[in-house]
């Protein structure tokens, strides 16, 4: 048995340096991140892996490991399903702005989809990690991410819609088009009978 014991672990030990290895060498190209995508899906014991390095902000290339994360589960959604309490958990302590996109776009699956269903521990950790990213100076994409998070969130919790409109309202004007848009379909969405008012 202690012999089993040790082969598995230099085994798994061999492929969690090859997979660093892997996303050592992974660029931002979109081939790059496909076949890196490629190989984790084609070993089972790599998405654990490579779900722990993501979720890791300690970890070198985690950010790299967030992008393989989002096409692995674009793929194949229920993948997480195992992960959802930790990348709850996880979510505000992704720091690295190239993370921070990919995990937003989980965490808008996570709250849209109705293949996913979380406590309401869950929906709340997303909940301020989405308002913290959209009151910081965080990237527009990952802003315009939390703003769709908390669209879906305000059916459960329509505290968030005056919320998120007090924040569109303050950055509209200095924002870049891409949130401009995105504030607009908001407010269309959730303000449109005020709209007509006016």
């Amino acid at each position: 048995m202690f012999f089993i014991c040790t082969v598995f672990k230099f085994i798994t030990k061999r492929m969690a340096s090859l997979l660093l290895s892997q996303l050592d060498s992974c660029s931002a190209l979109l081939e790059s991140r496909i076949a890196l995508k490629q190989l984790v899906l084609s070993k089972p014991t790599y998405i654990d892996m490579i779900f722990k390095m993501a979720m890791d902000s300690t970890c070198k290339n985690h950010h790299k490991a967030c992008w393989i994360l989002e096409l692995i589960l674009i793929d194949d959604p229920s993948l997480i399903h195992h992960h959802i309490n930790t990348f709850c958990h996880s979510l505000s302590n992704i720091k690295h702005e190239s993370a921070k996109r990919p995990m937003a776009k989980i965490a808008f699956q996570l709250v849209s989809s109705s293949e996913f269903h979380l406590n309401a521990s869950q929906e709340n950790l997303i909940l301020e990690t989405a308002l913290e990213w959209l009151i910081s100076q965080t990237k527009i994409a990952t802003q315009c991410y939390a703003l769709d998070i908390l669209s879906e969130l305000s059916a459960t919790y329509p505290e968030l819609l005056e919320i998120s409109r007090s924040i569109i309202d303050q950055r509209y004007a200095t924002s870049k088009p891409s949130f401009q848009r995105r504030s607009e379909k908001f407010v269309r969405r959730h303000f449109a009978t005020d709209q007509k008012k006016k």
